[in-house]
């Protein structure tokens, strides 16, 4: 896509994959979704299409094996962008971090063979909630109005300054399933040791790990202490899987310490991310935003 193509929320579609998190309600109507398959033994499921949260999460407990995922066929991929380009001039595809799977290089040759001229595939080097943040943040630019390139530069700096940080109930999810990525060094030793997590250059990675879940709210806190400022609204998304009741909790300490947060996004951890999360984990996304393009403030 040439990057002085103009963009705006009425003629361009965000395209995103099953892994952003923002529920449906949500969405804005020029959003689509590539949906990930998950598959229990020999069925797979399309995420969002023939399976959501609730039903994933009953059938992971009665589950003899643990699920898996796979990246969207080709045929997928084209098909969901051939659709959004029906309805809309251009499309911005936003899949997760290419650094957890290949669906960002799928993305890629599905809009060369549809339309490379009109279709723009963007790195988010994100997942979950954390995605869905920087999706938002995105559409919030598109609704303002800007050219490909300021699209491509906004996503850019947005991924470079978000983070994520987040807990697990157990590992075994994320080592079963691959995506671990350089966390797998706090894996093999945990007992009542709680793992500290996050997103770094676009993989799951280690942070601390502290000794009984009591403390585990307490290190989430000065993560986001550490990794934002208290001069600048800081925008936050908030997601679990199989536990709401945490949430109430997570905002209450990021107001603490971050009087000018603003919850961008609460949600449940769906099943793409869900297979490698597994339940009882919880998430906390921020990012404080980089400069609007045509030298004006902050997009609202």
């Amino acid at each position: 896509m040439d990057p002085g193509r103009p963009l705006d929320a009425g003629r361009t579609a965000l395209v995103v994959d099953s892994s952003c998190d923002v529920p449906p309600e949500r969405r804005p109507a020029n959003w689509r979704v590539v949906p990930i398959p998950v598959i229990f033994g020999d069925r797979a499921f399309a995420d969002g299409v023939d399976i959501d949260a609730a039903a994933f999460y009953e059938r992971l407990a009665r589950a003899g094996r643990l699920p898996t995922t796979a990246q969207p066929s080709p045929g997928v991929l084209e098909d969901v962008m051939r659709r959004a380009l029906e309805d809309h001039d251009s499309a911005v595809v936003l899949p997760l971090s290419g650094r957890m799977s290949g669906t960002v290089e799928r993305a890629r040759a599905a809009a060369e063979a549809v339309d490379p001229a009109r279709t723009l595939v963007l790195e988010s080097g994100s997942v979950t909630v954390a995605l869905g943040l920087i999706a938002l943040r995105l559409q919030a630019l598109l609704e303002r109005g800007c050219t490909a390139g300021e699209a491509a530069a906004h996503v850019a700096a947005l991924s470079a300054a978000h983070r994520a940080v987040f807990t697990l109930e157990t590992l075994e999810f994320l080592l079963r399933g691959g995506r671990i990525g350089r966390a797998q060094a706090v894996a093999g030793s945990l007992l009542r040791v709680r793992p500290i997590l996050q997103i770094l250059d676009g993989e799951v990675a280690p942070h601390s790990r502290v000794r009984g879940a009591h403390r585990v709210l307490p290190a989430i806190e000065r993560f986001v202490a550490e990794n934002s400022r208290d001069d600048r609204p800081l925008r936050v998304a908030y997601g679990h899987s199989r536990r709401p009741e945490v949430v109430p909790e997570l905002e209450a300490l990021v107001a603490g310490v971050r009087p000018l947060a603003v919850t961008e996004l609460v949600a449940e951890v769906g099943p793409t991310v869900g297979t490698h999360a597994g339940p009882g984990a919880y998430v906390v996304a921020f990012v404080h935003d980089p400069p609007a393009p045509h030298g004006g403030g902050d997009p609202s």
